[in-house]
């Protein structure tokens, strides 16, 4: 996994790129007005790491955040392998990351529970041989990662065969791998929602229903409509409206998880249809159920800000504007510098009488006779406005006197 920088403070620059170490984690600035309540039992972080056969050398403890993943902390070993992660206080909740770069990683869930002890006894099967105590979490995390890891190593075969096969054009064969493949992709599916059945209150069962979609229905399956065609939507329509249904708006520890940012991506990219209209609409409504979580808020509001003040497809820069009124307009993004709001302000206004399909702002103009002519009040369904200079080398090459 790629290690980057601590997040900075948010504004509408991109994600810092992947890369460098830094030790520093700044404490998120907090809203004005809301009330941050501090558990009566205060905990703080003691995890306990054993590596099998480690004699020397560091481990790192690193947190996804958003698209990105960025380290915490260090722990040096002992010569029999163990080392130790403290804190005076708790880390926030989310997947964290143990790994030795270039060598072995594993995943551990921070949430409630950060006293407890983990038993990794081989590096190169960490999913299966990890032994964790003290921590129903991770307990109940490491059962699913371990199915997960057997299934995994069982469709690896059938992949390599398929791809023999489409490679051999042998249809009988593409068809036999394809429903091996799909046999095991219904046991893992299957095996993830008994798992939030069986652990309904823990963290991954949270970040299992996030990742959930509906059952694909096949085409001569799909419902008729009034007509008695097939209605070959259907599929598209069942995602679309049941695509939010299982999150928790107000749990920024999802931000710090790989679910979050892919699925407000995929939303953004391809499930809302590609148009100005409707992507201001929607992405505008994802923003506002994130209002419940202050960090998960700001981290959408600036990402999405950034995508749409930077795209290049001809008018999307109506997303961004419709995002800056409604959100830094209103001054909801308390934590950017009143400067940089006033900027992104001033871009989207100045961008507003640009925007494809909106009436250009009035011109008045003199024609080649001297007289002033209105643009506003001239009457043609097209009216082509080209800007001249005389003395403009571009000018007289793209458009020759």
């Amino acid at each position: 996994a790629a290690l980057a920088q601590t997040p900075a403070k948010t504004t509408t620059a991109p994600a810092q790129k992947s890369g460098a170490v830094v030790t520093s984690n700044p404490e998120p600035k907090k809203a004005p007005g809301r009330h941050y309540p501090i558990s009566k039992n205060q905990q703080t972080l003691n995890l306990k790491v054993h590596v099998n056969g480690m004699k020397s050398g560091y481990v790192l403890l690193a947190y996804y955040f958003g698209d990105k993943q960025y380290i915490y902390d260090t722990a040096y070993s002992d010569p029999k392998g163990n080392l130790v992660f403290k804190a005076d206080t708790a880390v926030p909740g989310g997947i964290y990351i143990l790994t030795r770069p270039g060598s072995w990683f594993t995943e551990v869930i921070l949430t409630e529970e950060q006293n407890f002890s983990i038993d990794i006894q081989d590096t190169l099967k960490t999913a299966e041989s990890v032994k964790v105590s003290g921590s129903k979490e991770n307990t109940s995390f490491y059962e699913h990662q371990k199915f997960i890891a057997q299934q995994s190593k069982s469709v690896e075969p059938l992949r390599a065969g398929l791809e023999r096969a489409k490679a051999a054009k042998n249809k009988d064969s593409i068809a036999y791998f394809n429903k091996k493949i799909s046999a095991i992709d219904s046991s893992v599916k299957a095996y993830k929602r008994g798992f939030t059945v069986k652990y309904p209150s823990s963290f991954m069962s949270k970040i299992i229903k996030l990742s959930d979609e509906p059952d694909f229905v096949p085409y001569d399956k799909c419902p008729k409509k009034a007509d008695g065609t097939i209605d070959s939507t259907y599929n598209y329509w069942v995602l679309r409206n049941s695509y939010w249904a299982n999150m928790d708006w107000s749990d920024e520890r999802l931000l710090r998880t790989p679910v979050y940012h892919n699925k407000m991506k995929t939303w953004v990219d391809r499930i809302v249809p590609q148009h100005p209209d409707s992507l201001s609409y929607h992405v505008n409504w994802l923003i506002d159920q994130t209002q419940q979580a202050d960090l998960l808020y700001r981290y959408t509001v600036s990402v999405l800000t950034y995508q749409f003040e930077s795209s290049k497809i001809m008018g999307f820069d109506a997303v961004f504007v419709a995002i800056v009124e409604n959100n830094h307009m209103k001054g909801k993004c308390w934590w950017i510098s009143d400067e940089t709001t006033e900027k992104i302000i001033k871009h989207a206004k100045q961008l507003k009488f640009c925007l494809v399909g909106n009436q250009a702002v009035n011109l008045f103009l003199q024609d080649s006779a001297g007289k002033v002519v209105e643009l506003g009040k001239i009457k043609a369904d097209y009216t082509i406005l080209v800007f001249w200079d005389p003395t403009c080398g571009h000018c007289k090459t793209e458009i020759p006197g």
